[in-house]
């Protein structure tokens, strides 16, 4: 199988073409904006300008940030380990199917292997690991419907 456990320092850079990240950068960055349009524009919208500004700007410097997956045409990377010095390289070819669960505090994302391993990551939405997963292990996607996890 070319789908490995390895440490982060041995992937090949040509590996790390897409990443998703723990901490919505673009989205707090236009929060700050906002922020600050606000404070500048009307006087009355100075103190929750201020509260926005204060609040992205806290987020940004203060809360760390980490990489969750990273991809390209052949691997997918899967960075939440135990260990952070170790991830899970795996083939799209050797992905017999994949699953994508909602929960409130964190999502998850269960890949099953053509071995029969089960690569499990936390993830914080839906929508850009979903489309990744469709575009390269298309028709692999398990959906199950109500509580007694019948398969659809």
């Amino acid at each position: 199988m070319k789908s490995r456990k390895l440490k982060t320092r041995n992937i090949p850079d040509t590996q790390r073409t897409h990443t998703i990240n723990i901490k919505p950068t673009i989205l707090l960055v236009i929060l700050l904006m906002m922020g600050i349009a606000q404070m500048v524009m009307k006087l009355y919208l100075v103190f929750v300008g201020l509260m926005m500004t204060v609040i992205s700007i806290f987020c940004i410097v203060v809360m760390p940030d980490r990489t969750l997956v990273s991809w390209d045409n052949e691997y997918l990377v899967l960075y939440n380990r135990r260990d952070r010095s170790e991830c899970m390289m795996i083939a799209w070819d050797e992905i017999l199917s994949w699953h994508y669960e909602w929960h409130p505090s964190a999502d998850l994302l269960s890949v099953t292997l053509i071995d029969g391993s089960v690569e499990t990551q936390e993830m914080y939405s839906s929508r850009r690991i979903r489309r990744v997963m469709k575009q390269h292990a298309s028709g692999k996607e398990v959906r199950y419907s109500g509580l007694k996890r019948r398969r659809i």
